[in-house]
């Protein structure tokens, strides 16, 4: 499954959205983004999906299918995820 197929299924039905709330990831916020701009040393593009309560967002890092994710928290420290979407 690729990441757009796996953010394709959380953005259906409003209960998967509803549910993952539940754990602080909130897709309504990603339209807000990061509160202060993010750039990765190697240019790589980003993308935001959720936010969370605190501020913090979560971001699809790169333009390939399988991308990994990297959560900034709103004072700017981040936390990089090999993988968390989908599996191949």
């Amino acid at each position: 499954m690729t990441d757009h197929e796996l953010l394709d299924i959380i953005h259906g039905p409003p209960w998967i959205a509803d549910l993952l709330a539940l754990f602080d990831f909130e897709v309504a916020r990603a339209a807000n983004g990061p509160i202060e701009p993010v750039t990765l040393p190697g240019g790589e593009p980003l993308a935001t999906i959720a936010g969370d309560g605190s501020g913090g967002s979560f971001l699809l890092v790169g333009a390939s299918a399988v991308r990994s994710v990297l959560y900034v928290s709103s004072e700017g420290e981040g936390a990089w995820s090999l993988r968390i979407l989908g599996t191949r």
